[in-house]
């Protein structure tokens, strides 16, 4: 009776097995099965299994070399009881080239206290049709492009950054020029030309207030009376008398038509300071300060200056 009931027990357990193994489930399908290249495709996977355990779905999809995968899926619960749950998860996916790509069969697992089961969806065959070129039609220019009008909104920010830009390279120029410009001197006033007769004069009085004869410096002190009264005759008369010895002088002074009491004059002081500066001569105080008096009376009678070109004209 022994092996009646062991061979009984088998079957039994035999038979709940396969009923296990019937309760897990998976299907596998595309939508659309043919495709246009670049065109996208879903493969929809759906199982059943027992709720008592846990459906592992497939850690990667292999999808081979030719279909790529677009967006991978959720797994999402559509159905579950007490005794079934049901799971479905959607991937898109394309393929770039033309021809026929097979899915290999996809891998699940489920788990039940600690056992676990194998089980697969189908194989899947995805087609992908060749894109149709109609060669009779002509060929079409590109459509042009759409052109909207600019608010105030998107210029005003470009216009602002355009006086702010404006605003601080002005700004820059103007520092470094004026860092750059060197200071510019203050400008000389204009000299006011001195009247010929004041300048002679004024000469005159500063050699009296120096003293130089009472000093013992009589070369110096006719000489100097001298050159003021040849820089006077240059300016008053145009002669060239820095240049000229006393009897050249004497002699275009001559041809000015002057009256005769100042040509002695002249002559008196010029030929006094030549005695003192060639030969020596030492004239006496009273003499030197009579040189420069008849200096300032020359001056004075001549500074009324009438050129002969102009009497002979009136």
């Amino acid at each position: 009776m022994r092996p009646f009931y062991t061979i009984h027990l088998c079957c039994l357990l035999i038979i709940l097995t396969a009923e296990t193994a019937n309760s897990q489930s998976a299907e596998a399908r595309l939508d659309p099965e043919e495709i246009l290249p670049g065109k996208p495709a879903e493969l929809i996977i759906k199982t059943e299994s027992p709720a008592a355990g846990s459906v592992i779905m497939p850690q990667a999809l292999n999808l081979g070399n030719k279909i790529e995968l677009l967006e991978p899926g959720q797994t999402d619960t559509i159905h579950r009881d007490d005794s079934i749950i049901q799971l479905r998860q959607v991937n898109r996916i394309t393929a770039w080239e033309e021809g026929y790509f097979a899915i290999p069969p996809l891998e699940f697992r489920y788990v039940d206290q600690g056992d676990t089961l194998i089980f697969e969806s189908r194989a899947l065959l995805l087609s992908v049709g060749e894109v149709e070129v109609d060669m009779q039609n002509t060929y079409r220019d590109i459509k042009p492009l759409f052109s909207f009008p600019l608010t105030w909104r998107e210029v005003l920010p470009w216009l602002l950054s355009a006086v702010a830009l404006i605003a601080v390279l002005y700004y820059l120029y103007k520092r470094f020029k004026n860092r750059a410009r060197p200071d510019t001197p203050p400008a000389a006033p204009e000299k006011t030309e001195v009247p010929p007769h004041i300048a002679a004069i004024s000469g005159l009085e500063s050699l009296r207030r120096k003293k130089l004869w009472e000093k013992g410096f009589v070369k110096q002190y006719h000489s100097e009376l001298t050159d003021i009264i040849r820089k006077y005759l240059e300016q008053r008369f145009g002669l060239n008398a820095m240049e000229m010895t006393t009897s050249e002088i004497m002699r275009d002074f001559a041809l000015q038509n002057r009256k005769p009491g100042e040509e002695s004059a002249l002559r008196d002081i010029m030929e006094t300071a030549d005695l003192v500066k060639f030969a020596k001569y030492q004239p006496a105080g009273e003499k030197n300060h009579m040189v420069l008096e008849a200096a300032l009376e020359f001056i004075k009678s001549t500074i009324h200056y009438e050129s002969a070109e102009s009497r002979k004209s009136n």
